[in-house]
């Protein structure tokens, strides 16, 4: 009997060789949740967890950190990061778009991330992003106004105020779970998100 949650099962193909889960110690828990949900789904997808260096890294330990990532990066991928981790996979996604190795296809996902922290800000509008987050979460509150100007599907949802794993956190990590798949299977999410708004 598959272990492949019932709202997974049937999925079509993965847009996406490769899905990179940015993990900071903060978010470990929550993207542990979702991304238990989400594997299974896609045999054929090869997942790797990163980790992001410590609040307050210095500049140095930053630019270490980007160039021994900027080798596992490849055309045809995703990343997904939450909260702290979200904001630097859009820095990321700033960063090497600039570069001129086939990566302007790199898409992200991030969810309850604030659009600036001390370590990383999102300074432009980029194609392929996704911004999944509630502005009443008390972590980002005051530092979302921009994402609809950011990110080419924002998406403010009342249910992930409490983040991923609240009271109501079952419902919420299979609402972000859905989502997140839904994406690696087609970048309009707007029906999905549509069945998904109500919870």
């Amino acid at each position: 009997m598959s272990t492949t949650p019932s709202f997974v099962t049937g999925q079509s193909p993965s847009r996406f060789k490769m899905v990179y889960l940015l993990r900071d110690d903060p978010s470990a828990r929550e993207m542990g949740a979702v991304e238990e949900l989400i594997k299974t789904a896609f045999p054929d997808v090869r997942f790797m967890d990163l980790w992001l260096p410590p609040f307050g890294a210095s500049k140095k330990q930053m630019e270490l950190w980007v160039s021994k990532l900027s080798p596992f990066l490849m055309p045809n991928t995703l990343l997904v990061g939450i909260g702290h981790a979200g904001t630097a996979v859009c820095w990321l996604q700033e960063r090497f778009s600039d570069l001129s190795f086939g990566l302007l296809n790199l898409s992200v996902f991030a969810i309850n991330a604030p659009t600036e922290d001390s370590d990383f800000t999102v300074e432009r509008r980029h194609a392929n992003r996704v911004a999944l987050f509630s502005k009443d979460y008390p972590p980002i509150k005051d530092h979302t106004e921009n994402w609809p100007w950011m990110a080419e599907t924002s998406l403010d949802v009342c249910w992930l105020q409490h983040g991923i794993l609240s009271e109501n956190g079952n419902l919420c990590k299979y609402a972000v779970a859905l989502l997140i798949s839904a994406y690696i299977q087609n970048p309009d999410i707007q029906p999905v998100y549509e069945a998904v708004a109500p919870i």
